[in-house]
């Protein structure tokens, strides 16, 4: 009996024994709890981000068109509204959306004034999706609202806005003068070219003074008829700036405008040649900073 005590006793030590060090390690095979180890990487849900200082693990929301006319039942089901003879009805289609351009410019030379007003107010003339060939359309409306804002549209091709510049109503024409393009530095010199052309005197003006205007541009500019339009050109930053290529400084040099001849004669990056013709120029003023250039290299 004492011997199986004694034994008993050996047993019950070496079972506190072991199940202490395995609870101090986390592995203790009596438990069935499931252990978790706080050093353990955790493993990300699919489609996070595993940029460890992403700020958001959700992948980015794109930006879509809510106007969006890419709906094939749109037009199907829209124009015979358009065509009803309940203003109402058309007044609706009139503020919808998603209206295309084609039924919009009907809609807008409607025989009900709200109709129409609603046409000219429709948020396609105005929303950023709104690409050029829809713009190209309204530009067509008789309605001369909805002209207008194709006129202030950013997207508006540079063909459609010339001949919108060249419109009936003054306020079309005052719009196309104020439209972005013709201030963005991202307006290309064949755009710019085209809008010379434009007999709207301060669309030739804004074109006059963009800084991407090419030489050629400013040089038939400089001749101008409009006083304005002239003095835009010799103000015109190409003219002044030091980064001016000299190709470009002596092809304005041929300007018939002494104002221009005088900021390329006292432009830095002019070349010698050009400076020596300027020096034997008509006028006095030219031939004064021609030679102050020439003495300061």
């Amino acid at each position: 009996m004492k011997r199986f005590l004694v034994i008993l006793f050996v047993c019950l030590c070496s079972f506190f024994s072991v199940s202490t060090i395995a609870n101090a390690q986390g592995t203790n095979p009596y438990d069935d709890r499931a252990t978790v180890d706080p050093y353990a990487p955790t493993v990300p849900h699919p489609g996070a981000s595993t940029d460890p200082y992403a700020t958001n693990s959700r992948p980015p929301v794109q930006q879509t068109d809510p106007y969006s006319t890419s709906q094939p039942n749109d037009d199907y089901r829209l124009a015979p509204l358009a065509a009803s003879s309940d203003w109402r009805v058309r007044l609706d289609v009139a503020k919808n959306p998603r209206v295309s351009a084609e039924l919009l410019v009907r809609l807008s030379n409607d025989s009900d004034q709200d109709v129409k007003a609603a046409a000219a107010n429709n948020p396609k003339l105005t929303s950023p999706f709104t690409n050029c060939n829809e713009l190209d359309i309204l530009a067509n409306s008789a309605n001369w609202k909805v002209r207008q804002a194709v006129a202030r549209h950013p997207n508006t091709p540079a063909n459609t806005l010339l001949r919108l510049s060249n419109d009936s109503d003054q306020d079309v024409k005052a719009a196309v003068a104020n439209n972005p393009k013709l201030t963005s530095p991202q307006t290309n010199p064949g755009e710019l070219e085209m809008f010379a052309t434009s007999s709207d005197w301060k669309i030739r003006q804004a074109v006059a003074r963009h800084v991407n205007t090419s030489a050629e541009t400013l040089l038939r500019l400089s001749n101008d008829s409009d006083q304005d339009v002239k003095a835009a050109v010799a103000g015109n930053p190409k003219l002044t700036s030091q980064y001016t290529n000299c190709n470009d400084l002596d092809i304005l040099a041929g300007s018939s405008n002494w104002k221009v001849r005088q900021t390329v004669a006292m432009n830095r990056s002019t070349s010698r040649n050009t400076l020596m013709r300027l020096v034997n120029d008509s006028d006095s003023d030219v031939r004064r900073a021609a030679n102050d250039s020439l003495n300061y290299r």
